[in-house]
């Protein structure tokens, strides 16, 4: 067996000290006991200091001795720069908060627009020149779609909810809630086979959860609005708030949807009285 007597706070320590304007990202050690045993650091740089680039240090134990090391600002290889792009692309992180708010604005219009195209699809399909078992299909492939949809933001509410239970929540606790309660309101949507209902559901458990996650923040951790915003705790902040706004608005989407029948019904109802009125004047002629 192989010494195995090393520091490795001050190793990550020292080579963080090292890579400048840069982010250690991994920190793994190989062949742990034996004489081949490695340490290796990985780094990304900020992306102020450059957009892409991936850092590698390696450390052979046994003799200390550094066997090759990469600075996460040099030259990035063209591999590291595709992914690079495609990684910050996807997660916004390159702009700070106001970025990662116009894409999240983004995906929700988009969101939007993509609903709004199946509704738009089924509604041109459900003709009565259409055979039965296809409406039945277009019908239930809507149905699939929009269940599965629609559940996502009660469902990553109830997931955020769950985690400030859990002492020390990791990945695979957010994997547990967040699948399998997306699966369970998913089938509980489609179960229901009718989408006015599935929106009304989905808005009204979407206002309740979206409002009940700051307010539980604030009751289990501690983290009420002012109390964040005094430990400079901005993070927690703008994600408590983000979700107070998400149960404002969709409060306003449910309110719409309850009022906008009876708007309706109003509307309509002068129009039947003038063809009963039209009726009886023509009969009485």
């Amino acid at each position: 067996m192989a010494d195995t007597t090393f520091n490795l706070n001050d190793m990550v320590t020292a080579t963080a000290n090292k890579w400048q304007r840069s982010d250690i990202t991994l920190v793994a050690i190989r062949n742990y006991g034996d004489k081949n045993m490695h340490v290796v650091i990985q780094g990304k740089p900020h992306t102020d200091a450059q957009m892409n680039g991936v850092g590698e240090l390696i450390y052979r134990v046994r003799d200390n001795k550094i066997l090759s090391e990469r600075s996460p600002l040099s030259e990035p290889t063209y591999t590291a720069t595709v992914t690079g792009i495609l990684y910050h692309l996807h997660f916004g992180d390159y702009g700070g908060r106001p970025i990662k708010v116009i894409y999240f604005v983004l995906g929700i219009m988009g969101c939007i627009v993509i609903n709004s195209g199946v509704m738009i699809w089924l509604v041109a399909r459900d003709k009565k020149s259409i055979p039965e078992r296809k409406r039945k299909f277009n019908f239930w492939t809507a149905n699939i779609y929009l269940a599965t949809s629609l559940s996502l933001l009660p469902v990553t509410g109830i997931t955020m909810i769950s985690l400030l239970f859990i002492d020390k929540p990791g990945q695979p606790d957010i994997y547990h809630w967040f699948f399998y309660s997306w699966l369970g309101l998913s089938v509980y949507f489609m179960a229901l086979r009718n989408l006015d209902r599935v929106n009304r559901h989905s808005t009204f458990l979407s206002t309740v959860i979206c409002f009940a996650l700051p307010i539980l923040d604030g009751v289990v951790r501690g983290n009420c609005f002012w109390e964040t915003y005094k430990r400079g705790a901005f993070d927690i902040l703008f994600i408590d708030v983000l979700f107070l706004s998400l149960a404002i608005i969709s409060a306003i989407i449910l309110w719409k949807i309850k009022t906008k029948p009876q708007m309706d019904a109003t509307a309509s109802a002068p129009k039947v009285k003038a063809k009963s009125k039209a009726r009886e004047l023509a009969t009485a002629e």
